[in-house]
């Protein structure tokens, strides 16, 4: 049995073709377990960037492939479910620019806080030693929590073309 976990183990470290339907999916029950077993040097491979920007990565637990929900901390985004088509296009951009970014690679990611709500773990997420959710303001692909009440663009669509020139959390 250990040779198999080890096994197994080594498919995720060796960029073997995991599908998303191979995997349980991740729950309230799971985020203990997941929570114990975390360390800011395990990498976990990107599967999917949902459409609102969740970051599906995988490790394999209990003999089993977890897939985990990870979203952005402190990060607001462009929404796909409203009425406005420049925000839909807004999110649409900043979906793409994440799936480029971090689709099939390793990242790794500090936990920050679970919402049993929405099922995803809060996170500040690595690509090596890049911190990407500093990358997703620096590109204003996104923007601050702490600054949306005061900031929230009109235009969600021009802000992500302008260049920002405060790029502080």
């Amino acid at each position: 049995m250990g040779q198999i976990c080890r096994t197994i183990q080594s498919k995720i470290k060796n960029d073997t073709e995991i599908s998303i339907d191979d995997c349980t999916k991740f729950d309230f029950i799971k985020f203990p377990m997941i929570k114990l077993s975390h360390t800011n040097k395990r990498k976990y491979k990107v599967l999917e960037i949902t459409e609102d920007l969740i970051v599906k990565v995988v490790v394999y637990l209990k003999n089993e492939y977890q897939l985990i929900n990870l979203s952005f901390d402190a990060i607001v985004f462009p929404s796909n479910i409203v009425d406005d088509e420049d925000e839909i296009q807004a999110c649409l951009k900043a979906q793409d620019l994440i799936d480029q970014k971090l689709i099939y690679k390793y990242i790794k990611f500090d936990l920050i806080s679970y919402c049993k709500d929405k099922n995803i773990i809060n996170a500040i997420i690595y690509l090596g030693d890049e911190n990407v959710n500093l990358w997703v303001i620096q590109e204003n692909i996104g923007i601050s929590q702490s600054k949306i009440r005061s900031s929230k663009p009109n235009s969600w669509l021009q802000y992500q073309y302008s260049k920002k020139l405060d790029v502080s959390y």
